[in-house]
């Protein structure tokens, strides 16, 4: 397993219930997320095309993720639970759908007072 001190660390829970788990990689993710929307933005202007677009890759992430640890044998990362996924693609997904508002209604006011 790569479970080394970064994994280990960023591994560490904050919050967790039966219906969310946060952790320091929720951070990661809300991050990862930020990126890839100013990277989509550059190739995607349609508002709902472009979170269509991020939800898909975050959930062909977890699927990647999924398989590096489900159907390798041994696993290279540590297992996560459902909830713990459900909770990344969430996470991922309202801060990409946020940061694509802010960049989307941030260039309109530009237009506007030109």
């Amino acid at each position: 397993m790569i479970d080394n001190v970064v994994t280990q660390f960023l591994g560490k829970e904050i919050f967790v219930n039966s219906f969310i788990h946060i952790d320091l990689w929720t951070f990661v993710h809300i991050l990862s997320s930020v990126f890839i929307v100013i990277i989509l933005l550059l190739f995607i202007k349609k508002f709902f095309k472009l979170i269509g677009v991020l939800l898909v890759l975050l959930i062909l992430w977890e699927i990647f993720e999924y398989i590096l640890y489900g159907i390798i044998t041994p696993p290279l990362i540590s297992s996560e639970t459902f909830v713990d996924l459900f909770t990344d693609i969430a996470i991922g997904f309202l801060a990409g759908t946020i940061t694509t508002l802010i960049l989307i209604l941030n260039k309109n006011s530009k237009k506007q007072n030109i």
